[in-house]
């Protein structure tokens, strides 16, 4: 994928064109068939995953609850900064085209591109920071007290 496609995807929209061509070389295409598990619950989070086509279900064993990503979504990038296991399941429910950007290519990135990992970064926080923010604005509600 060139760095110009690199663009749609809003993890990545801060970034400038000549950072976007360095993350490119990065990162590692992958084609995905309908119904191939991704990544499973619980198992090690070791990459971030851009789908770059095609639709993805979100499962957990906690919750009832699925979601549904699609092209230009981004999931996992959390894992190349805190680490630790997957909190969900991610299933391809048509073909995907997915870029990752593994653990080792990150630090690999950090050490040749350090500007460019720290902007990757930076924007893994302020993704996180945006969920903090819609969960808390979801339980507003709680605990008040109607008449």
């Amino acid at each position: 994928m060139n760095s110009q496609e690199l663009h749609r995807f809003p993890l990545l929209k801060e970034i400038d064109s000549e950072g976007l061509e360095a993350l490119s070389e990065w990162l590692e295409s992958e084609v995905t068939a309908p119904g191939c598990n991704i990544f499973e619950e619980g198992e090690h989070a070791g990459a971030l995953l851009l789908v770059s086509s095609g639709t993805v279900r979100l499962e957990s064993s906690r919750s009832a609850l699925a979601a549904r990503v699609k092209a230009g979504s981004a999931l996992g990038g959390v894992s190349l900064i805190a680490g630790g296991t997957r909190e969900m399941s991610a299933i391809a429910e048509s073909e995907c085209e997915l870029l990752m950007l593994s653990e080792t290519a990150f630090r690999n990135l950090l050490e040749e591109a350090p500007r460019v990992a720290c902007q990757v970064a930076i924007a893994i926080g302020l993704e996180l920071a945006s969920c903090a923010r819609q969960s808390l604005d979801a339980l507003s509600g709680v605990g008040e007290v109607s008449d």
